[in-house]
């Protein structure tokens, strides 16, 4: 199980390195951006982040340090820390691409 978590784990890595995205958390209604860091409002409320500041990606390191902390103390259910840790890589892959331009 392990490895093919990481077998799983290393084409994503590569794949989203390629420009791929296996995941967008946009629905149309979503899209507000007060800050215009490239995060929608709605899930810097949901990660903690403020909406009204721009994030840069050691920002959303640090987020996804803090939700692994999280997890280890068991203050976050597993299927919450998945949900935001996703939305986290997400963005931290996007970020990346858009400074490296």
């Amino acid at each position: 199980m392990k490895k093919r978590l990481i077998l799983i784990l290393i084409i994503l890595v590569i794949a989203s390195s390629f420009g791929y995205a296996f995941f967008s958390p946009f629905t149309s209604n979503e899209k507000k951006d007060s800050d215009g860091d490239g995060i929608p409002d709605i899930y810097e409320k949901y990660l903690g982040l403020n909406p009204y500041k721009k994030d840069s990606v050691e920002d959303l390191m640090n987020k996804l340090k803090e939700l692994n902390s999280m997890l280890i103390n068991g203050t976050i259910s597993i299927s919450e820390y998945n949900k935001m840790k996703r939305i986290l890589l997400f963005y931290i892959n996007k970020l990346n691409r858009t400074w490296s331009k």
